[in-house]
């Protein structure tokens, strides 16, 4: 996996946003939560537009996957409900799905 310069203090508070905004929008016994009401709720309590949460999500992930960083991530496509009919677009996927932990040091 290729390095990433470590996080910004800004990419470090939105890290922190999307991971209590997946834990207030995941459902209670499931593991993932629906992208775009977690994109949402980062939005409401991190106050940029919409399009502002998907470039940090986009500059994050990467960063987020890399052994070093505070919470291991996943972005998936599979979604078994109804679809939102503008799903977040990250690395050229539409991603529906998200999970998130915090990792053990």
């Amino acid at each position: 996996m290729p390095r990433f310069s470590p996080m910004t203090s800004d990419e470090s508070r939105f890290a922190e946003a999307l991971y209590r905004a997946y834990e207030a929008e995941r459902p209670p016994g499931r593991e993932y939560a629906p992208l775009h009401l977690v994109r949402r709720h980062v939005a409401r309590e991190f106050t940029p537009p919409l399009s502002t949460v998907l470039c940090f999500l986009q500059r994050v992930y990467p960063k987020l996957l890399a052994e070093d960083s505070p919470y291991s991530i996943s972005l998936e496509v599979d979604w078994r409900g109804s679809k939102p009919a503008n799903p977040p677009v990250i690395d050229g996927v539409p991603r529906y799905i998200i999970a998130m932990r915090p990792r053990r040091s």
